[in-house]
C-alpha cells in the first residue's frame, strides 16, 4: 500500500526512517542514495491523506518505518 500511494519502489521505501518525514510540510524527503535515477539530491514525495492514514497505523514513530522481527529494516541498507 505504501509503495502504491507514494509511487515509490521497494528499495526506496523499505529503508525509510521516520526522521525523513515532515508532517507539517506534508513531505517525505528520501535520501539521494536510494534514488534509482542516481541524482545527487533528495527526492521529495508529497504525503497525501491516504499515505498519512497508512503511517498512522504503524506501531512506532522512531527508527525505520518497516521493521522486521529482528528490529532492523528487513536487511536493506539506506
Amino acid at each position: 500500500m505504501f509503495g502504491t500511494l507514494t509511487a515509490s519502489r521497494v528499495n526506496e521505501f523499505v529503508p525509510a526512517r521516520w526522521e525523513e518525514f515532515d508532517f507539517e510540510k506534508g513531505i517525505w524527503e528520501m535520501t539521494a542514495g536510494r534514488r534509482k535515477d542516481q541524482k545527487l539530491f533528495p527526492h521529495k514525495v508529497p504525503l497525501n491523506q491516504g499515505i498519512k492514514r497508512v503511517l498512522d497505523r504503524l506501531p512506532t514513530r522512531e527508527g525505520y518505518l518497516f521493521q522486521s522481527v529482528l528490529g532492523d529494516n528487513l536487511g536493506l541498507t539506506p
